[in-house]
């Protein structure tokens, strides 16, 4: 049987020698003469299984002379061992030695034991965002380290953390990832504890069936001090799906096993069994040996459960002591609790693995420049000739996107501006019912509901601006439309393909034909194409081109239009303009 880690067990470590043997070996160091350098190695050596007499001894070493990198292993070892003693650390000065020194002199598997302690104590400092950080990055470099055992150690305190910030999905993902590298040191009495902390999760999710599944498979590998706690949390979770049975065989077990530290947390679970079944005599029994708890929660199930009891058999007396107690420690409950959103950590930190793979990424493109560029000087002389050309249509049919550009924005910008307009006057009036709805408590659902109504107004006007703008950009892109701005092609448009564009012309203008043919009295057929190729912003020239007719008498006809519409001579280009208008 391999011997479980410390870090698996979750209870104060009892003293391993007494002070007669402590000092001994203190005596026996003496005797040997042995220098700072061997003491602090015998020190190390003795944390994992003596930490209370390692950290004694590691505390009273001369480290005058000991190097940076002797001073970065003794803090190292001197958190670690207050660690495993369970003395709460007070400040991250010390580790925070070690981590910039392992920064600094890259030894990841060093750098990835003092960032998980550097978690540990920020954990416990209460700055769940940096103990969060130093654990992923102690992953990051543990798992270049392949350091298996540390991988395991780091992903079940990750988990942990994340149980404790209610992110249970993260923390189940951490937690398999530890079990995976438990399972790989074959260490079954680890995996025990591993298989009930997903467990736990898995009940806290709600996820019954599961949860229960997994506390079975961890009483399979759990030792004497393990099997109460997870017998005790399967019974209550059979309890709570009802399979009163079985719950109560896992209860009485967890009870006749559970030690003194254990012994509370059974009672209140096999309290609350008799509750559900209606056995109050019975719960009050275990209840009441519950009240004086070492553990806050367990207290505080206990008064819950208590509170109940009474106010059903109408002991009101009792009802209001132990909700009195109950709710005392509620309040001392809560203010302890310290919840943090750790998942945004989490997308931040895997958005800074994604930014060190590009910058990497961007080295090895750095690397490659020059040849690229040797490459790109022999191609450039052959290619010159070409480049200029394509540089030169490239400029013209940036100009006539420019010219189709302008069109557009002519066609969108004074639409626009009346919808987003109103759309400002709409969120003012908003801002206005939102004062009202305040002040006037009697008509709150009338105002909500006027105020959701303009916000559907706003959402609508918005809305129709992004179809409008995608329709036009469509027509302004559509192959007629480009044919007919490029001079080359104009020769080449049937009469059926204009009649097409005319119709198109028709889904973007809805009121332009109404607007030629009514207003403007138009009604011969070469002058409705006139209008329409001048709504299209086609030159004059290839006008006469489409509709076979000289520049001449497309200028004439246009001064006829004019005449019709003004009833007088008018400056060149007006007609246009109004066309352009409708």
């Amino acid at each position: 049987m391999v011997v479980t880690p410390y870090f698996f067990i979750s209870r104060t470590m009892k003293k391993t020698l007494q002070l007669s043997i402590i000092l001994a070996v203190f005596f026996f160091a003496l005797s040997c003469e042995k220098t700072s350098y061997e003491y602090f190695l015998i020190a190390e050596r003795m944390v994992d299984n003596q930490p209370e007499n390692s950290i004694i001894l590691l505390k009273s070493l001369d480290r005058t002379a000991f190097s940076d990198e002797y001073n970065a292993r003794w803090a190292i070892a001197v958190t670690n061992a207050q660690d495993k003693i369970n003395r709460r650390h007070t400040d991250d000065s010390l580790i925070k030695t070690a981590v910039q020194y392992y920064e600094r002199h890259y030894n990841p598997k060093a750098l990835a034991k003092a960032y998980y302690f550097m978690g540990r104590v920020s954990q416990e400092l209460q700055n769940a965002p940096l103990a969060q950080e130093y654990y992923l990055k102690a992953i990051d470099v543990g798992e270049t380290a392949k350091d298996t055992f540390q991988l395991a150690l780091t992903c079940n305190q990750l988990g942990q953390l994340y149980t404790s910030q209610y992110a249970y999905r993260d923390a189940i993902t951490y937690l398999k990832k530890s079990l995976h590298h438990i399972l790989l040191l074959n260490d079954t009495v680890a995996q025990s504890y591993i298989l009930r902390n997903i467990a736990r999760n898995y009940g806290l999710m709600d996820s019954l069936d599961t949860s229960i599944d997994y506390y079975r498979e961890a009483l399979q590998y759990a030792n004497h001090i393990a099997k109460p706690s997870i017998l005790s949390e399967l019974g209550e979770r059979l309890t709570v799906r009802h399979d009163y049975d079985s719950a109560y065989v896992s209860l009485r077990e967890a009870v006749n096993t559970a030690d003194e530290e254990d012994l509370p947390l059974a009672s209140l679970h096999i309290g609350r069994y008799f509750v559900t079944i209606n056995q109050p005599d019975s719960a009050i029994r275990y209840l009441n040996s519950c009240i004086n708890a070492p553990k806050l929660e367990t207290r505080l199930g206990a008064y819950k459960y208590l509170a109940q009891l009474s106010r059903h058999s109408y002991r009101y007396e009792n009802y209001i002591k132990y909700q009195t107690q109950y709710e005392l420690l509620r309040d001392t409950f809560e203010t302890r609790l310290h919840t943090q959103t750790t998942i945004e950590l989490q997308a931040l930190y895997d958005h800074q693995k994604i930014q060190k793979i590009a910058t990497k990424a961007r080295e090895a493109s750095n690397r490659a420049w020059l040849n690229f560029w040797i490459a790109l000087a022999v191609l450039f002389f052959v290619t010159s000739c070409a480049t200029a050309y394509i540089i030169r249509i490239h400029r013209k049919r940036m100009r006539e996107a420019k010219a189709r550009e302008e069109v557009f924005l002519n066609f969108h910008n004074i639409e626009m501006q009346r919808s987003l307009e109103q759309v400002e006057k709409n969120i003012a009036m908003i801002a206005q019912l939102q004062i009202e709805k305040q002040k006037n408590k009697k008509r709150r659902d009338l105002i909500a509901s006027k105020i959701h109504l303009f916000e559907l107004a706003n959402l609508w006007i918005l809305k129709t601006l992004e179809d409008q703008e995608k329709a036009a950009k469509q027509y302004f892109n559509s192959e007629i439309y480009l044919r007919l701005h490029n001079d080359r092609q104009i020769n080449t448009i049937t009469m059926d393909e204009l009649e097409g564009f005319f119709e198109l012309t028709d889904m973007q203008y809805p009121r332009f034909k109404l607007g030629i043919t009514n207003l403007l009295k138009i009604t011969s057929k070469e002058d409705i194409f006139i209008c329409y190729l001048l709504k299209a912003r086609v030159r004059k020239v290839n006008i006469g081109k489409i509709l076979k007719l000289s520049r001449q008498a497309i200028n004439n006809r246009c001064k006829r239009l004019s005449l019709d519409i003004f009833q007088a001579d008018c400056a060149p280009g007006l007609l246009e303009q109004l066309i352009s208008s409708m």
